[in-house]
Order: structure tokens, then C-alpha cells, then sequence
């Protein structure tokens, strides 16, 4: 069994990985297209907006609340490209959002040293710039496969492209398959609450998208029915109790 907890960490983990940074120039290039620009003319207008086309030769688009502008390019002065969304900080998203990770839990029990999987999956509520909470759902393997479910709470100390942040889970982990024991020997299992707070940085992609990278405490309680038999009719059975403490590091997208 130890092997296979390395063999899921290590997939999980790298699949997580892959995904996230192939995300990246997709949302860099969306960033930059969103990204406000201040046009100044040779009059002495000051125009602020998105370049939504560019002729190289003559002509530019430009978009904003207003509408759209055309402009000649002859008429332009100089073009600040430095992103107004950046100066100033990302606005926060009020609303709705997702949240799905990977994480390695690092520490030693009686499994040995592997690193368990943790993948979760969250949908949240941002009511306030600071503050968000919200409900989920994940997959972790430890002597058997248990569906974790919780309450999340996080609390942003600012807004800037670099955010440092606070988070905790608490729920209930369920399980879905039977402890083997060797021998084909199948024993009932039970789940356990689980606890995982965490402090980590949330870099903003643009205003509709993070990679959240966080470091924290894992706990979880799982138990298991252990049969004993005596002669040939007198069964005994005890619950016993596995409490799982472990170093989580956890990378996160965050979709608005």
C-alpha cells in the first residue's frame, strides 16, 4: 500500500502542475489584452481605453465606456501600455468563484514517509474585497479512498497582484471503499472529521483568474472495524482510530 500513496501523490501532483502552467500564457495574453491604456494626442486629449485593433499602418481601435474611438495613427503622440488594473492593484471580483487544488501531505506515520494525494474542488462566495467563504468537495487516499466534504473560509490582506492570504477547511471525509488488511480480508471503514488551515500568496493572472500556491496543517480522523474471531461462532469487533497529521502544500486555480 505504501507505494501506491507515492504513485497517487505523484500523478495527482504532476497532472495539477501541467495543467496550471499551460494555463498561463493563455491568461497572460487575455491579461494583456485587458489592459488599460492612455493614448495621448498631439492636441493635448488624453484618451483611456483597450486597443481592440491595431492597423499597423494607419489606424487604431480603442474601446471604452463610451463606445469605440477610431484614431489616426498620425494624430498620436505617445501610448502609455502600463496597465492601470496594475497600478493600482486587481479589483476584486464580487460574486461567485471556483477554487480546485492539488496538494502533497508530507509527514511520517505508520505508512512510512509517502506523501498523500488531496485534490478538492471548492465553489465560494466573495462578498467583501477581503473576505470569501464557500463549499466543497474532494478525492484523498490513505489506507483507502475517503471523499472529503467542508466549509471553507479565506480571508485576502490585500488586493495587489500578489496577494498573502489565510485559509481553513473543516468538514467530514466519508468513505467510499473498505480497508484491506491482506489476505482479501475486507474490513468496514468509517470517516473522520478533517481540519486544514493554511496561509499562502494568491498571484492574480488577470482580474478573472489566480494561481494559488499555500502552505499549511492537515489532520484527518479515519477509523476502521477490526474483526477478531473466537472459536467458531463468538465474533468481536473494535473501531480503531487512525489520526493522520500532515504538512500540506497545495497549488490552486482560481476561476471568477
Amino acid at each position: 500500500m505504501k507505494k501506491y500513496h507515492f504513485v497517487y501523490a505523484s500523478i495527482g501532483f504532476c497532472f495539477f502542475i501541467g495543467m496550471s502552467l499551460g494555463l498561463l500564457p493563455f491568461n497572460t495574453v487575455t491579461a494583456q489584452s485587458r489592459d488599460k491604456v492612455e493614448i495621448f494626442l498631439k492636441d493635448g486629449t488624453v484618451l483611456f481605453g483597450s486597443i481592440i485593433h491595431d492597423d499597423t499602418s494607419k489606424m487604431l481601435k480603442v474601446a471604452n465606456e463610451c463606445g469605440i474611438w477610431q484614431i489616426n495613427k498620425s494624430n498620436i503622440d505617445s501610448i502609455s501600455t502600463k496597465s492601470l488594473a496594475r497600478q493600482s492593484g486587481i479589483k476584486p471580483q464580487i460574486g461567485l468563484f471556483n477554487l480546485s487544488s492539488v496538494a502533497l501531505l508530507f509527514g511520517k506515520g505508520q505508512e512510512g514517509d509517502y506523501p498523500y494525494a488531496s485534490i478538492t474542488s471548492m465553489v465560494g462566495y466573495q462578498w467583501h474585497k477581503n473576505f470569501m467563504a464557500g463549499l466543497g468537495i474532494g478525492f484523498e487516499h490513505y489506507n483507502w479512498t475517503v471523499v472529503p466534504v467542508f466549509g471553507q473560509f479565506m480571508y485576502y490582506f490585500n488586493n495587489n497582484t500578489v496577494a498573502p492570504f489565510l485559509s481553513g477547511k473543516i468538514g467530514y471525509s466519508i468513505p467510499i471503499e473498505k480497508y484491506d488488511s491482506g489476505n482479501n480480508n475486507k474490513m468496514n471503514t468509517h470517516g473522520g472529521v478533517l481540519i486544514n488551515p493554511e496561509a499562502g500568496i494568491d498571484i492574480h493572472l488577470n482580474n478573472n483568474s489566480s494561481l494559488l500556491f499555500s502552505l499549511g496543517y492537515a489532520y484527518q480522523e479515519v477509523a476502521y472495524d477490526d474483526v477478531s474471531w473466537y472459536f467458531s461462532d463468538n465474533q468481536s469487533t473494535k473501531k480503531v482510530y487512525t489520526h493522520v497529521n500532515r504538512i500540506s502544500f497545495r497549488v490552486g486555480f482560481r476561476f471568477n
